[in-house]
């Protein structure tokens, strides 16, 4: 375990670092998505998913025991998926 101050922000500034790594994959996945909606005419938005997911992702953190509270998980991914909207939008 760490035994000071520095070395938990430093430990903290890894795992941020990692959570960038992780948000820039999921948008270069979005790229993706968005590609196959234009090609398929289908629209950006999918309310239905956007719900199944915020749900699956509840549920995941519970069983995983993650100790995250579910409105913070649902406000995070609001946000990731708004921004997957304003990127797709600007495909």
């Amino acid at each position: 375990m760490f035994s000071d101050l520095s070395e938990v922000r430093a430990n903290i500034n890894q795992i941020d670092c990692e959570i960038l790594q992780l948000l820039a994959q999921r948008q270069q996945i979005v790229l993706q998505i968005a590609k196959i909606k234009k090609d398929k005419n289908l629209p950006l938005r999918d309310v239905k998913r956007e719900q199944e997911l915020l749900d699956y992702l509840v549920r995941y953190a519970k069983e995983q025991e993650l100790l995250l509270e579910p409105e913070y998980i649902t406000q995070m991914f609001k946000r990731i998926m708004a921004e997957s909207l304003s990127i797709q939008k600007r495909c």
